[in-house]
């Protein structure tokens, strides 16, 4: 496929999967979760599942193009799902662990479709939704793993450009959602920020966000050591977002994964899959890794 043809994508609805219940902390918003699947030209197992961040946790909003991203994976036979977290975009009812059923969904629809051979990858907050899901549904189909721009997590990633003052507020913020929670109210809604900006939820999702590694799971080097296949951390020289200290972290602490690569990306900052030589340099990248993680 060329640079000139375009790279369709069908829309899929698809209803969520049974849970278990202990392992979903919150199921307020059950329903259906929409994705959308280009399928390669030729008939193929593989499938690479895109995961995406929090701020633009809605695949076709933001910055990216995915058809970048398509066309690359044309090229070594594997088709892309780009998923669409119940998380996303602020929604104040809903915690970060609900992404575990999200990308379950999509993993037992990419079977259900004839894809054997998954490669699972998530961008910024999507590489702690990765890691997450992987410690709580593993599944054999899934081959490697990967980590583009990806935070350690949320408090760590928003601590290392703080100031003093920027830290007191998020920390005042944390004592208010708490002592909600403690009240019994974790719906209450608490005013709150994330990278400068107004982002007002409901007490207990805010804690599952962004608070303490040891109050939350949104993290991607909590769950690190879970990784038992190949995995990749894929990460801009640039990145002040996720700067690229926090890049080497993760690549560290993937201890049980049998190969793992970190690959570094020139420019881009945070947005790696813009439609320009970086996110043509990334796409080919990634490309590259799942082709030889998988195999022909």
């Amino acid at each position: 496929m060329t640079d000139k043809q375009d790279v369709a994508f069908v829309p899929h609805i698809l209803p969520l999967v049974g849970a278990d219940p202990d392992k979903r902390p919150s199921a307020k918003i059950p329903g259906p979760m929409p994705v959308l699947l280009h399928y390669a030209p030729k008939p193929t197992k593989r499938i690479m599942i895109y995961v995406p961040g929090l701020i633009e946790g809605l695949p076709l909003t933001g910055r990216h193009d995915y058809r970048v991203l398509g066309r690359a994976l044309d090229a070594i036979d594997c088709s892309l799902m780009l998923t669409q977290m119940s998380s996303a975009q602020w929604t104040p009812a809903r915690r970060f662990e609900t992404c575990a059923d999200d990308i379950r969904t999509a993993v037992e629809f990419a079977k259900s479709e004839g894809f054997t051979e998954i490669a699972l990858a998530g961008l910024s907050m999507g590489g702690p939704r990765v890691a997450y899901w992987n410690a709580t549904y593993p599944d054999s189909a899934v081959k490697t793993i990967i980590f583009i721009a990806t935070i350690e997590s949320s408090y760590l990633a928003s601590a290392r450009n703080w100031t003093a003052e920027q830290k007191a507020r998020h920390d005042a913020t944390l004592d208010a959602c708490r002592a909600a929670i403690a009240e019994g109210e974790p719906d209450r809604i608490i005013p709150g920020e994330l990278l400068g900006l107004p982002m007002p939820l409901s007490a207990d999702v805010y804690i599952s966000f962004l608070g303490q590694l040891d109050e939350m799971n949104a993290s991607t080097i909590k769950f690190a050591d879970k990784v038992t296949v190949p995995a990749a951390v894929i990460h801009s020289t640039e990145d002040v977002i996720a700067p690229p200290e926090g890049a080497q972290a993760i690549h560290d602490s993937l201890i049980n994964a049998p190969r793992r690569g970190l690959k570094w990306i020139e420019g881009g900052d945070h947005q790696l899959l813009t439609p320009n030589r970086v996110g043509e340099k990334t796409s080919a990248v990634i490309a590259e890794w799942i082709d030889g993680a998988l195999g022909r």
